[in-house]
């Protein structure tokens, strides 16, 4: 039997933006996943926390899941309330009954693939996973540790069902901060973020506050 090819791609989405779309359709356009889940990031209290609460960015992030095809929510982190290692909850999903026989891929950025071996039993991640990397300026394939080269593999190669390889998707750059648009130093959000996620933002006066601190 076939495996489903999930693609976990995690973040703070305060807000969920045009960038972050771009590469959802741009992975889901070159067939390297079935099926993409986002999952918000859980932020200890310790932390700097982000404007938007936990129930508006998973709001924001249902809202996405509502207009685009083969996207789902994932509220696995926010839900469990406690930091985990990107292994950890990795490990933790793939012996969760809702993803049996199912293989993952993580989305990440070329900045992160730069730094993975320093990731938390990044090694043992790595021979579960798939690492499908969205290209970023100023950042080259010659940065990487040589046991990353070793797996790197071209689209066309890809094995969507098998683990260990390394990917980078062409993904049309959008030149966004999600900390531009929260201080509203974007004129026009309908440029920014998908228009319903800017009528949300409208009707939930999320960043307001913070635009007037940089004031």
């Amino acid at each position: 039997m076939n495996k489903l090819a999930i693609g976990i791609f995690g973040g703070t989405f305060d807000p969920f933006h045009n960038g972050h779309l771009q590469l959802l359709r741009s992975v889901l356009n070159s067939r390297l996943t079935d099926r993409i889940f986002l999952m918000p990031n859980y932020i200890p209290p310790h932390k700097p926390q982000p404007v938007a609460n936990d129930q508006q960015r998973l709001a924001m992030i249902n809202l996405v899941c509502k207009h685009e095809n083969q996207i789902y929510p994932l509220d696995y982190e926010i839900k469990k309330k406690s930091v985990s290692y990107t292994y950890e909850t990795i490990s933790e999903l793939q012996n969760n009954p809702q993803f049996l026989n199912c293989s993952f891929s993580l989305l990440i950025g070329m900045d992160s693939l730069i730094n993975f071996l320093s990731w938390f039993k990044a090694e043992e991640l790595l021979n579960s996973v798939n690492l499908i990397v969205a290209r970023r300026p100023h950042y080259t394939p010659d940065r990487m540790d040589r046991k990353l080269l070793a797996r790197m593999t071209d689209v066309s190669d890809f094995n969507k069902q098998a683990t260990g390889q390394i990917v980078m998707i062409d993904n049309q750059e959008i030149d966004i901060s999600s900390s531009e648009i929260r201080s509203r130093r974007y004129n026009d959000l309908k440029k920014i973020v998908p228009d319903y996620i800017n009528e949300y933002i409208n009707k939930q006066n999320i960043y307001n506050k913070e635009a007037a601190k940089q004031k």
